[in-house]
């Protein structure tokens, strides 16, 4: 079952815009601690383990509008490949979710009336940019979405008793790109999370 949580809006400093979308599959350690541990302000989709989890994503996006501007992905995966729901996006198969792709952010010529708007897409699985592999998928899903694309080529979350969280590869839009990231969890959530996603 697909658990669609939009969060009311909260007024202090750990809201985010109801433009953000966390999908958080299910294969990651002690995923309800996550899914309880994002921010107010932003939407939580819990991919259903039995079905496409992109076509989920794109589907969660459809229901709100299509005015999503930062996507979080939390999930496991291996050199060039994220496992989301029952499929991979990798890249032997993210030509056929082109469309898909495609259709996750607007397109940058509204984004460009926005000011300092920039559709950005965060990727928390250190195996899936690792190496050469990881490398050209960040960079084709740069190509295809259209958006600055945050990740990490080492373990996130708790590894040798560290509470790691930091995105260490962006791919950016333009050369004048500043780029802070904005976590959509709580920073207890983050402090105490005991799992490593890979």
């Amino acid at each position: 079952m697909i658990a669609l949580d939009t969060q009311e809006v909260a007024s202090d400093a750990t809201t985010l815009a109801s433009y953000t979308l966390v999908v958080i599959d299910t294969a990651v350690e002690d995923y309800p601690f996550l899914v309880d541990g994002v921010v107010q302000g932003a939407t939580v989709l819990v991919l259903d383990r039995d079905r496409d989890g992109i076509e989920q994503t794109s589907q969660a996006i459809l229901d709100l509008g299509c005015n999503v501007t930062s996507l979080h992905l939390v999930a496991h995966g291996s050199p060039g490949c994220l496992h989301l729901g029952n499929t991979e996006l990798s890249l032997q198969t993210i030509e056929s979710y082109s469309l898909h792709l495609t259709s996750w952010f607007l397109p940058s010529w509204f984004y460009a009336s926005q000011n300092s708007v920039i559709p950005t897409l965060y990727l928390y699985s250190c195996c899936a940019v690792s190496g050469e592999a990881g490398a050209e998928l960040m960079h084709r899903l740069h190509d295809l979405t259209g958006a600055r694309v945050a990740a990490s080529t080492v373990p996130l979350g708790a590894v040798d008793q560290v509470n790691n969280w930091e995105l260490n590869a962006v791919i950016a839009t333009r050369s004048t790109d500043a780029f802070t990231p904005q976590l959509p969890f709580l920073a207890d959530t983050l402090a105490n999370y005991a799992g490593v996603l890979v």
